[in-house]
């Protein structure tokens, strides 16, 4: 019993120091941050569009998001996306058609990112279009910073978004 007490207790030391570890690294990486992305979508304008600016549609292509609640009454929340886990985001959206820009923000404070995303969308052809998608925002906790920057990279959030717009309609790019 002594020995397992004692691998227990050298075990917990271990994950403690290494979390200390992750903690530490985290609050060096500054939380401010900024990415862009380009891609090509196998569907035209008029299809982007269509599934870009219709929050409800998001759960129809984007397997991440369960529910789409609409608050038109909200000058902070137009819309907020619910999660598998039961989490959800509030977002606040605004369209430039002069620059076929659309403009989403995340606006509940309690969110681990506060970010604002500009997704432009080009014309390509009739069969297809560009999006780019520019994040500036900041990711406040130490913690997920470092997953963010070191394990899975500030660019996974738009990269599994435009796959999943990819994918939307059966289409794949």
């Amino acid at each position: 019993m002594r020995i397992f007490l004692i691998v227990a207790g050298i075990i917990s030391g271990l994950l403690l120091a290494g979390i200390a570890v992750i903690v530490t690294i985290g609050n060096q990486i500054e939380s401010d941050h900024a990415v862009t992305l380009t891609e090509n979508l196998p569907f035209g304008y008029d299809e982007t569009m269509k599934l870009l600016t219709d929050p409800v549609k998001y759960t129809e292509w984007n397997p991440l998001i369960t529910s789409v609640e609409i608050d038109e009454s909200s000058e902070t929340c137009s819309w907020k996306e619910v999660y598998e886990n039961g989490s959800h985001v509030c977002f606040r959206q605004s369209w430039d058609p002069e620059t076929s820009t659309l403009k989403r923000e995340v606006t509940s404070e309690d969110a681990p990112f506060q970010v604002v995303l500009t997704i432009q969308i080009k014309a390509s052809s009739e069969t297809s279009s560009q999006i780019i998608i520019s994040e500036a925002g900041a990711i406040p906790n130490p913690l997920l910073r470092f997953i963010a920057h070191r394990v899975v990279g500030v660019e996974a959030l738009q990269q599994s978004f435009i796959s999943s717009l990819q994918s939307a309609n059966g289409n794949k790019g």
